[in-house]
């Protein structure tokens, strides 16, 4: 695994701390963070997850509020997906 993606993986919860690629660890933030807010899967290991505030100004994204209201913005679409995948 290059060691970007590794690095990436790995401090994807505190992606400011991420120093070969923040940008990458802070999508993968983002995409828990939005599986959290949407409750799509709850899984115990995210239980103490707290939302790293430093993505907003890493990926360029203006304001947590505009986030939310991209997330939510997807709210549909993602429990159409849930829903499909259900067994």
């Amino acid at each position: 695994m290059p060691d970007e993606l590794g690095d990436a993986i790995l401090f994807h919860h505190f992606p400011s701390k991420c120093e070969s690629n923040p940008e990458l660890a802070s999508i993968i933030h983002v995409a828990d963070y939005a599986t959290q807010k949407l409750q799509i899967g709850n899984f115990y290991w995210d239980r103490e997850y707290t939302f790293d505030r430093n993505v907003i100004d890493i990926l360029k994204l203006g304001s947590e509020d505009k986030l939310n209201e991209l997330i939510e913005s997807y709210t549909e679409l993602f429990q159409q997906d849930t829903n499909n995948f259900k067994i």
